[in-house]
């Protein structure tokens, strides 16, 4: 394990067994983790939802006011909203998957993520999904032990209509079945080192028919699928790519 997931898997750990969440997301050494989207990043973000979904502020405020409630995250002023600027991000990107899955048929998708954060994308995939008439079947996160420690206590907080599982990233996803599974992976496929791509890529990736990737840190490289892909926007990395397939 890379030594700064070994810190951060540490880090979680000792938030995951005081069992309070109240302020884990504010967190100078969490912060630099996650939570991070500036002030700036987070107009971007809204900016965009709101010219290219049909999502009103009342639903982006409900969704952040949500997200938002547990573990104190530092909070940005947009006009009447007040949110963590992370919440924004998330909130497009669930919109981007939520479409890419309709746009393919996916009504019923079971997704997997890998790399799942503390679960706030899960969240707003949750809560957005009923807009594109998409019923999740199941919602599996492949993680270290400690962040899924973390992301199951926090969901578990939270009312989501569809099952979630989490799965240890030691097995890269040998214990999910099927061959119809969509893929999603913001900010970490792309991050980890190169043979834990490889058995990502020998694993999971032959079950997945569909997937959305956030891609950063290095150039596109095969992945075994047809691709389709978009610079970030906003971009927040000069590599950054979203990655369709």
């Amino acid at each position: 394990m890379e030594e700064i997931y070994r810190n951060y898997s540490d880090f979680v750990e000792k938030i995951v067994a005081t069992g309070d969440l109240s302020h884990f997301k504010s967190y100078p050494f969490y912060t630099d983790i996650l939570e991070h989207v500036s002030t700036e990043q987070g107009q971007q973000y809204l900016d965009i939802i709101r010219r290219d979904f049909n999502v009103s502020d009342e639903d982006i405020s409900w969704f952040c006011r949500k997200n938002d409630s547990l573990g104190s995250p530092n909070m940005s002023k947009y006009n009447n909203l007040i949110t963590s600027p992370t919440s924004l991000r998330y909130i497009l990107h669930a919109l981007l998957i939520l479409q890419h899955c309709k746009a393919g048929g996916q009504n019923a998708p079971s997704i997997v993520e890998v790399g799942g954060g503390y679960g706030g994308l899960a969240l707003a995939v949750d809560h957005f999904s009923a807009r594109f008439e998409i019923n999740v079947a199941s919602y599996t996160i492949v993680d270290l032990k400690n962040p899924s420690a973390l992301q199951a206590a926090y969901i578990s907080r939270h009312s989501i209509r569809f099952p979630v599982a989490f799965v240890n990233s030691e097995k890269y996803g040998e214990e999910i079945t099927g061959t119809d599974n969509f893929l999603v992976s913001a900010y970490c496929f792309s991050e980890i080192h190169a043979d834990h791509q490889n058995n990502y890529l020998k694993t999971l990736f032959p079950k997945c028919s569909h997937g959305f990737i956030v891609w950063n840190h290095i150039p596109i490289f095969h992945i075994g699928k047809t691709i389709r892909t978009e610079i970030e926007y906003p971009l927040t990395g000069h590599l950054n790519m979203y990655v369709y397939f």
